[in-house]
């Protein structure tokens, strides 16, 4: 195997600061690795150029996602007024909340800003269309000349005087001939619903021509699951992020200010490109290995800062299993201080006379919150050749 060797001390990580941010970002590393929480707003107290304070609580881990897996979560909104979601006191409709699937986070990512007096006008129609059955016949964009979108109604509509007031009629009484004329397209009455529910709904629909309407807003308190390839993920720089934002209501002689919020989960696989130090260590690299990190001492380690381990269960280490050129050793993960006893460890010698990749498994006891990882990469004999190298960890629930 041809193999390019360089000495790898301890790494310095530069400190850094999210602009506009509650949160001091400790490293640079804390932004790639790490599921970052940004607020426009100071956690430290409201003042009165202050902001909204946009929370984001989510469940279970807080640094990666696996697919299929539920992440629960709640916004939590409070501004310079005294007035907060957990009170009743701003209205849940006014709050932006979407989850994305981005093939790279910005360093300085910023949601998008949306008019929370928008939202405010469309939220109850909406939840009220959600639970009726209009949404049988009638889609957002896609349908067909016989049943009109709620886009294309809009678009009919726009400009029309009174035209929520006519829209409402025809959602309570129900009716026909508004877009197909020979009688045979009828639109059942609906008396389920008020006067006022029905000019709500339609207040939604005639928004529909705003793009910011169509969008799939969440509610401030729910359920949101990836999708995506863990392992495809993992080869990319995607990220699900969870945001949300909250414009204040105007008051006479102050200017409006936004607050928000952002989480992002990535593939729950760490590359050794990922350390924040290491030392005992070499980089190594081959076409069939990529890049990794090979022990030459006898207690080379690789340090990973601020990894959540909340639910994971194992770490699987990935290493090369050719014997020719490695040792084999024993790998130690220790947590939060490099002479703390091992979370865990195993003893792996390589087997294989042919470049190849191992997966080597260490179970874990349920380990909570963040954490700096110590991998220790341990010879057993004197062999002069490296222990073990390893390229990456995933981490599994």
């Amino acid at each position: 195997m041809t193999s390019r060797r360089r000495r790898q001390g301890s790494d310095s990580v530069p400190s850094c600061e999210h602009p506009g941010s509650a949160l001091a970002v400790r490293s640079a590393l804390a932004v790639i690795v790490a599921a970052s929480v940004v607020s426009a707003a100071s956690a430290e107290g409201q003042h009165s150029n202050a902001v909204p304070l946009v929370t984001i609580h989510s469940g279970g881990n807080k640094m990666f996602f696996w697919p299929d897996r539920p992440i629960d979560y709640q916004i939590v909104v409070s501004d310079t007024e005294g007035r907060d979601t957990l009170a009743g006191t701003i209205d849940p409709h006014r709050v932006a909340l979407a989850f994305d699937h981005v093939a790279k986070l910005p360093e300085n990512f910023v949601p998008p800003f949306v008019d929370g007096d928008l939202l405010a006008r469309l939220g109850p129609g909406k939840e009220l269309i959600a639970r009726s059955n209009c949404p049988i016949c009638h889609t957002v964009e896609a349908g067909t000349r016989r049943i009109p979108t709620f886009k294309a109604i809009a678009e009919r509509f726009k400009g029309v005087d009174a035209a929520a007031d006519y829209l409402a009629t025809r959602i309570v009484s129900g009716g026909s001939g508004s877009w197909i004329t020979d009688g045979t397209a009828l639109m059942p009455p609906h008396p389920e619903f008020t006067p006022e529910e029905g000019r709500a709904m339609a207040l939604y629909i005639l928004a529909l021509e705003n793009p910011e309407a169509r969008k799939d807003w969440l509610p401030i308190r729910g359920t949101v699951t990836p999708t995506s390839d863990g392992s495809e993920a993992a080869k990319t720089q995607e990220r699900y992020v969870l945001w949300a934002s909250y414009t204040d209501q105007r008051l006479k002689g102050k200017e409006r200010k936004t607050g928000y919020a952002v989480v992002a989960w990535r593939a729950a696989v760490l590359s050794v490109t990922d350390r924040a130090g290491a030392d005992g260590v070499e980089e190594v690299s081959s076409p069939e290995l990529g890049l990794a990190l090979a022990g030459v001492r006898p207690r080379g380690f690789i340090q990973f800062t601020g990894i959540d381990l909340t639910d994971v269960r194992q770490l699987v280490f990935v290493v090369s299993d050719l014997a020719s050129a490695w040792a084999g050793g024993r790998i130690e993960l220790r947590i939060d201080d490099i002479l703390s006893e091992p979370l865990g460890q195993t003893v792996f010698m390589p087997r294989s006379n042919q470049p190849s990749l191992a997966e080597v498994p260490i179970s874990i006891p349920a380990t909570p919150g963040r954490h700096d990882l110590f991998v220790y990469l341990r010879g057993l004999r004197g062999d002069k050749k490296g222990t073990i190298a390893l390229t990456s960890i995933k981490f599994l629930w």
